[in-house]
């Protein structure tokens, strides 16, 4: 097949400059018609908390990082689900927010 092609490329170099014409005037006309957005719109539908103790244990990041913030933020309007990960030094914990959620008020 790739021969075939070299072949009639060579044997018919107008019609290869044409087809290759032809196929960039059709990549410019579809590039501008394509549709872009400066700030696309997205759902903020989680929120991640990352915390620092460097060199303590995962039981110690546990008590004395991962449990106070979970206490704090229990019963916080419009939390789905709360999830956290304590390891060596770090603490992870994500809120899912709900469909109906006030983005600013979790936020704040």
């Amino acid at each position: 097949m790739i021969r075939f092609l070299a072949r009639l490329a060579v044997g018919n170099p107008v019609g290869a400059n044409l087809a290759m014409i032809a196929l960039a005037i059709s990549g410019l006309v579809v590039y501008s018609n394509m549709p872009r957005e400066v700030f696309p719109d997205f759902s903020l539908d989680a929120v991640e908390v990352f915390t620092y103790l460097p060199g303590a244990s995962p039981v110690d990041v546990e008590r004395l990082v991962t449990t106070p913030i979970e206490d704090a933020l229990e019963g916080l309007d419009g939390v789905k689900e709360m999830r956290s990960v304590s390891r060596e030094g770090v603490s992870r914990l994500r809120l899912t927010l709900a469909e109906d959620a006030d983005v600013a008020s979790v936020l704040a």
